[in-house]
């Protein structure tokens, strides 16, 4: 018998395979997620009054929340698993951003999008680490 190559790829496992489409998912919602902010900031003027100091705030807030909750999320992940702690982070991340729908100040602006952060901080180190 020949010894292996090290650079030998990897077996390929179904559940990879299986789950590969989702975090495909996942991730494109990730990026919508943070770009709309752009695209919503015309109506989101007109109707609720809000300027450009607003958003250049509310946009830091999100990248605030996300590097402050991206390493104690990965601890968690460690303690209760990839999967499970997946699917916590994308219904909490669900519910923040349908709370958007419910939006009337600045304030609650600046909270849902530091929450939005926050949720979204162990997405994607959850997928790699996943995979």
């Amino acid at each position: 018998m020949e010894p292996s190559s090290p650079l030998a790829p990897a077996p390929r496992h179904p559940v990879n395979w299986a789950i590969l489409p989702l975090f495909c998912l996942i991730a494109a919602f990730c990026y919508i997620d943070r770009t709309n902010l752009a695209f919503a900031s015309i109506q989101l003027n007109h109707d609720l009054g809000f300027n450009a100091q607003v958003y250049g705030f509310g946009s830091g807030l999100f990248f605030l929340g996300y590097s402050i909750f991206m390493v104690p999320s990965n601890m968690v992940m460690m303690r209760v698993g990839a999967p499970r702690w997946l699917g916590i982070l994308v219904t909490v991340w669900g519910c923040v951003a349908a709370c958007f729908a419910m939006l009337r100040t600045p304030r609650q602006f600046y909270l849902l999008r530091f929450l939005l952060g926050a949720a979204e901080a162990g997405a994607f180190p959850g997928m790699w680490y996943y995979l």
